[in-house]
């Protein structure tokens, strides 16, 4: 690495309208080893994860709440059990 940069973090969208915690649940677990070989393989630390994971939103008032609680617990727990710990 050059001593002329610092990254502080990354940022991970990967798209919208998710329903269902699977894929947010195996993007996480996809980021946690990425992270971790950075630190390393690179000797690189990334002190910041942003991650947008696409979850549904309601743009009108008609529209129905599409997810329930367990969606988000289920996330929870995905960034819970993650080892890198920026």
């Amino acid at each position: 690495m050059t001593p002329y940069l610092e990254i502080a973090g990354i940022h991970y969208y990967s798209g919208s309208q998710k329903r269902k915690a699977a894929k947010p649940v195996r993007e996480l677990e996809k980021l946690d080893r990425l992270l971790l070989e950075l630190q390393d393989r690179f000797h690189v630390t990334i002190p910041e994860l942003e991650y947008g994971p696409g979850i549904p939103a309601r743009y009108f008032e008609d529209q129905p709440e599409k997810l329930d609680e367990s969606f988000f617990k289920e996330i929870r727990k995905a960034i819970a059990d993650m080892t890198w710990k920026g």
